[in-house]
């Protein structure tokens, strides 16, 4: 018996074939990785040299709230849906990255040494730093981040605290994309260091001088 041939079967086939070799060798997206750490600019040529650190801390585990522990990025809708980006993602746990980001700081703008990982140099004062961030998200509708934390200092050879303040600190998102996200977080991250910065070094001025407070929000 004759096999019947269809020809329009044919034609579909062949027609499909070059979408079929797309989709089979199509490849995800790739990952972006982003640190709330900032590259520091080189000094100008002829800029003077910054004196070594003469006050260093120890920035303790930061605790972050359990919906942002996550590796992706998170965008928020106005209407308060909550977005995952699959191919944006922290280069590190998010907790890491706040210490990361504040240590840069602390040190770029107020010349403290993060000791955590190192020997202390002699005679160099120690404070610790233990930071619990309650709020990291985006607003919805507002165009802004929120960086809400709560924030201690304590000589490390105390247990009790010399300060304890809150913070909680805003700054615009000027467009819907991951990299301006990251850097308004970043923009609150480093507020954040310079109100520690501050409190480090009012802690530390002579006897008798202005005794510290916690700042305003910012």
């Amino acid at each position: 018996m004759k096999r019947m041939r269809n020809p329009a079967w044919r034609t579909v086939v062949a027609a499909a074939a070059p979408l079929m070799l797309l989709v089979a060798c199509a490849s995800p997206a790739p990952i972006q990785l982003h640190a709330l750490s900032a590259h520091d600019a080189p000094p100008a040529p002829g800029a003077a040299v910054l004196t070594p650190p003469a006050r260093g801390v120890v920035i303790e585990p930061v605790s972050v709230p359990r919906y942002a522990d996550i590796p992706e990025l998170v965008f928020t809708s106005q209407d308060g849906v909550s977005r995952v980006s699959e191919s944006h993602r922290w280069r590190a746990p998010l907790s890491d990255e706040i210490a990361a980001a504040l240590s840069q700081r602390l040190q770029s703008r107020h010349g403290v040494m993060d000791v955590g990982r190192i020997a202390v140099p002699e005679g160099m004062p120690v404070m610790r730093v233990r930071l619990d961030v309650q709020r990291f998200e985006a607003l919805p509708g507002s165009g802004e981040v929120l960086v809400s934390a709560a924030w201690s200092l304590r000589a490390a050879e105390s247990r009790n605290a010399a300060l304890q303040c809150a913070a909680q600190l805003r700054r615009p998102v000027t467009a819907a994309d991951p990299d301006a996200l990251v850097r308004a977080y970043r923009a609150a991250l480093e507020a954040l260091g310079d109100q520690i910065g501050r409190a480090l070094q009012a802690l530390q001025a002579p006897a008798g001088a202005t005794s510290p407070v916690c700042p305003p929000a910012a």
